[in-house]
This record gives C-alpha cells, sequence and structure tokens, in this order.
C-alpha cells in the first residue's frame, strides 16, 4: 500500500492520544489531557 497520507483516530477517551497523522514526511499527533486538545508537531528527514 502506497499513500502520502495516513490519519488513525481514537474516540470517546477523555485522556488518550486522540489521532496520529502522516502527511508527506510530517507526522501530527492529537493529544487530549483533562479533556484539553494538544497538537504535536514532527518532520521526518
Amino acid at each position: 500500500m502506497k499513500s502520502s497520507n495516513i490519519h488513525l483516530a481514537s474516540r470517546g477517551f477523555r485522556d488518550s492520544i486522540g489521532d496520529v497523522e502522516y502527511n508527506q514526511g510530517k507526522i501530527r499527533v492529537g493529544l487530549r489531557a483533562n479533556g484539553i486538545p494538544a497538537n504535536i508537531f514532527v518532520d521526518i528527514i
């Protein structure tokens, strides 16, 4: 399978990794703690 975009998500948990997305050499991880969302962005070299 070839793809430039992969998106995995889980829903319904208050404190968790909400989703992980890969798109053209970049990774975004969505986190939730105490119901507050945050995103972490990483460039893959």
